[in-house]
């Protein structure tokens, strides 16, 4: 996505619609920029761990920030379904503990 979009919204509050609007999806988020970036949206996205690109960039640089961002969310889905398996362990030891 474009982090400068026509109208003054910046890219911190492109980042927080879609986190509240589309819960996950910002974490798939991937920008791109024309000219530098301000300070605070610097700081914004490294905090947020959001990927960017200046441009011109090489479709190298882009295939290899897909290629992280698809590495980190196949972590987090593998993180979640643990979690999922942990809770769903800790359910079945809890009804079978109450059935002795």
């Amino acid at each position: 996505m474009n982090g400068r979009m026509p109208g003054e919204c910046s890219a911190q509050e492109m980042y927080e619609w879609i986190a509240k609007n589309c819960p996950g999806l910002e974490k798939g988020l991937l920008l791109t920029f024309s000219t530098l970036t301000d300070q605070l949206t610097r700081s914004f996205l490294q905090e947020q761990g959001v990927p960017s690109l200046a441009k011109p960039f090489e479709v190298a640089d882009l295939i290899s920030q897909v290629r992280k961002l698809l590495h980190k969310y196949e972590k987090s889905e593998e993180k979640t379904e643990a979690q999922a398996a942990a809770t769903s362990g800790e359910k079945a030891v809890a009804a079978s503990a109450g059935n002795l």
